[in-house]
């Protein structure tokens, strides 16, 4: 069902995945994952804020701040997936596997590469600011919906 609270929670969880995007290519300048990174992520995040997210806000802020964390950690791991997948494909048609085994210990491989410079103490800093402000912004973001729905 569309609520504007799960609207406010898809576009600012995307808009901080993008900003986290930035930083996380400040980090690893030598990333190559595709010409489509911003727009995975950004996709991956709008998803997860529409169908986690948004349905968890309520008027606790403690809780709104706890489910902005917990969803933008559930976009990169699906972020993460699809990149994942779409560079063991791109690495398979050039024949850098030779088998099955190998295409799914690339992917854990691939996987790796993407989570290691997530944890600089910069980054993860920013993340979880991010996360709180936008869980303070959705959780009066609801409450001011609800203001106006009963009020």
């Amino acid at each position: 069902m569309f609520t504007l609270t799960r609207a406010t929670a898809a576009l600012l969880l995307a808009v901080l995945a993008l900003v986290l995007t930035g930083a996380y290519r400040a980090l690893d300048p030598e990333f190559r994952a595709s010409g489509m990174l911003e727009v995975i992520v950004a996709l991956s995040a709008g998803w997860i804020g529409w169908a986690m997210l948004g349905p968890r806000i309520d008027r606790r802020v403690v809780m709104g701040i706890w489910a902005t964390m917990q969803a933008l950690v559930v976009a990169a791991i699906v972020a993460m997936a699809v990149l994942g997948v779409a560079q063991v494909f791109r690495r398979g048609y050039d024949m850098e596997y030779d088998g099955v085994e190998e295409a799914v210990l690339g992917f854990f491989a691939i996987l790796q590469e993407f989570v290691t410079p997530m944890w600089d103490a910069g980054f993860l800093t920013q993340a979880a600011l991010g996360s709180a402000l936008v869980g303070l912004i959705v959780v009066a973001a609801f409450r001011w919906f609800e203001g106006r729905r009963k009020g």
